[in-house]
């Protein structure tokens, strides 16, 4: 199917994340997105390939380069686990995945049959890479696909459901994903004159909930990896430093944040605990066959020199 899984110690041969300088043209919000670019620096931080192989697979497919994807638990989607904040960027999403601040900030989504959701590196941040829709009091959100592809309308027939909808009472809920109406229901709603191809308005929401939505002060911390490109032969190919632009949390949100954390890392993530417990069983297997190399090695030297006494006798 033209594509490559790149696991464990294989990856250094091949592993590369590509600094994609594609145009983003979605809007995030009522008005265009804050956008960021990264800049490259020569010394600090750590391996990106590194911290995303922790809790994924690096893919190599032929219209992307290298991809990322998830190790999670079936029915998986991005843009799921976590909440919206107001920003003054905009509607921005907090994950309550520890890979979130990079994937659901940075590039593009794709799907795959055979694959899944995968992530396609990007170097432009958004408060969230969506694309959006408001419909009949629901409002919807999909991930930002990749340039050259797009998804059909939330309303129309689909194999996948990439699209969340939920009703606008409930946007600024935690755990928003929960709250997702199937399309059936909202489809009967539908009117056409009142489709609307950006994020609900601020204002909306307040008219909706009977609620004041708080403006939530956020820093983008320079986060500084280790970046690799696929543009260079591999005999030349050299690392450089990137500025990848982690989201800072006031207090009142991170406390919302580490509040589901621990669920979604338990629940919906696969890839840590499997690999620690294959880890430990190497480490013990390795032992064991090193106990069993000195008792061979002390057999052979023990032989050894009962032959060289029977020579001299």
């Amino acid at each position: 199917m033209g594509t490559e899984r790149i696991r464990g110690s294989n990856k250094r041969a091949l592993l590369v994340l590509a600094a994609l300088s594609l145009p983003a043209l979605m809007l995030i919000s009522g008005c265009a997105p804050a956008r960021h670019h990264s800049v490259y620096y020569d010394n600090g931080g750590m391996d990106d390939i590194e911290y995303l192989s922790s809790y994924g697979t690096w893919i190599y497919l032929p219209a992307y380069g290298m991809v990322w994807s998830p190790d999670v638990v079936l029915g998986w989607q991005p843009f799921y686990h976590g909440h919206w904040i107001w920003t003054v960027d905009g509607w921005a999403w907090a994950s309550y995945e520890p890979y979130g601040w990079l994937v659901y900030h940075y590039g593009f989504w794709g799907y795959r049959t055979d694959i899944g959701w995968f992530w396609v590196p990007g170097d432009t941040w958004y408060p969230a890479t969506v694309d959006w829709y408001t419909f009949g009091g629901y409002a919807a959100w999909a991930p930002m696909p990749p340039p050259g592809i797009v998804w059909v309308d939330p309303w129309d027939p689909y194999d996948v459901d990439v699209w969340i909808v939920i009703d606008v009472n409930d946007f600024t809920s935690e755990n928003v994903g929960r709250y997702r109406v199937e399309r059936p229901i909202y489809r009967e709603r539908l009117n056409r004159e009142d489709v609307y191809e950006r994020a609900p308005a601020m204002r909306e929401i307040e008219e909706v909930t009977r609620k004041r939505v708080p403006v939530v002060e956020i820093t983008n911390e320079p986060n500084y990896m280790r970046h690799r490109t696929l543009q260079e032969p591999a005999e030349t190919r050299e690392k450089s430093r990137s500025e990848f632009k982690k989201v800072v949390l006031p207090d009142t949100e991170k406390r919302r944040v580490e509040k589901h954390a621990p669920r979604v890392e338990k629940e919906v993530l696969k890839r840590r605990a499997g690999e620690e417990g294959t880890s430990s069983k190497r480490t013990s297997e390795q032992k064991r066959d090193s106990a069993g190399d000195k008792r061979n090695n002390t057999d052979n030297k023990r032989d050894t020199t009962e032959d060289s006494r029977k020579r001299r006798k």
